[in-house]
């Protein structure tokens, strides 16, 4: 097990307070899962996250599945953040309050500029509710500013 994938093991479980971003914070997720290359993180559907129709707004869940990739790319070992460049998200059903989503990331390509990522948003019943491709570049930020390692 990577370093950094046994120092984010240590919150599984645990709410994201430990990250640096406020959105992720009002998201209010949970990780559940770490592995090289791949998280997964819960969220409980809450009322300000929905749109007119009363189901969870598309923005919300385009925040939910580029909420992952930060932690994900943490797991390669990587010494500085990559931001996102592209997010595109197929949306296929909706959830509504009360309901939990599941975001999980999966690393395709990690390089030393540019990065690649799938990312997949279910239900509790893995019913897949959207769908992401983003790309991601690198920062000249070390991770070490934000997390320890």
């Amino acid at each position: 097990m990577s370093k950094e994938v046994e120092i984010l093991s240590q919150f599984i479980g645990s709410k994201l307070d430990f990250v640096p971003s406020k959105l992720t914070r009002w998201l209010n997720g949970t990780l559940t899962e770490v592995k090289k290359g791949s998280i997964v993180i819960e969220y409980k559907v809450t009322e300000d996250m929905l749109n007119p129709f009363q189901v969870l707004h598309g923005g919300v869940i385009a925040a939910m599945l580029d909420d992952t990739v930060g932690l994900t790319i943490f797991t390669s070992g990587e010494s500085y953040f990559y931001t996102t460049i592209n997010l595109n998200v197929d949306y296929f059903s909706s959830l509504k309050v009360g309901d939990i989503a599941l975001a999980e990331s999966e690393l395709i390509k990690h390089g030393s500029k540019v990065s690649n990522l799938i990312l997949r948003l279910k239900d509790s019943n893995e019913k897949l509710i959207a769908m992401a491709h983003t790309n991601l570049i690198r920062t000249n930020i070390p991770v070490s500013k934000f997390f320890p390692v």
